[in-house]
Formats: structure tokens, C-alpha cells, sequence
């Protein structure tokens, strides 16, 4: 398990997907709202995919992308990810 994900907060996991959801779609951090939707920012499978890659690495986890039709904004994301990294 890596040190981000023992020390992750919310917080902290909410502003990393906000993050990296802008570097993926190029867009600004502050263009992206925590409730709207992933497909509503026009997040293609390729982009799930790199998305994903990116939560595993970084919290040591082993999430497939269809993790995202489950937790289908930020908000609820982040949520998540808080209930599943110790």
C-alpha cells in the first residue's frame, strides 16, 4: 500500500480526481464540478481507462474502469475511494 493512500482524506481524494479528470479531458481544474456527471464532460472509455490506471497507482489499488458507471461523478467517487483505501 503506498503513503497516499494511508494518509488519504476526502478532501485530498476529491481534489486528486478533480485534478486528474482536467489533465485527462484538458481542461481547467476549476471547469469541473464534483456532481456533474463524467459522461457529461464527454469522458470516453480510453479516458476511464487512463483514469482508473491512474487511482490504482496511486492508492494501491486494483479497481477495473467499469468502476466509474457505478460512481458516476467526483463527489460520488471520491466518496467511494474513501470507504475502500486504508
Amino acid at each position: 500500500m503506498s503513503n497516499a493512500s494511508a494518509t488519504a482524506t476526502g478532501d485530498e481524494i476529491k481534489g486528486y480526481l478533480t485534478e486528474l479528470l482536467a489533465k485527462i479531458l484538458k481542461v481547467k481544474a476549476g471547469d469541473i464540478s464534483g456532481s456533474i456527471a463524467f459522461d457529461r464532460y464527454g469522458l470516453d472509455s480510453a479516458g476511464a481507462f487512463k483514469m482508473v490506471g491512474n487511482i490504482n497507482e496511486r492508492y494501491g489499488t486494483d479497481f477495473e474502469p467499469t468502476i466509474l458507471y457505478d460512481h458516476t461523478t467526483v463527489d460520488d467517487l471520491a466518496a467511494f475511494l474513501r470507504t475502500q483505501i486504508k
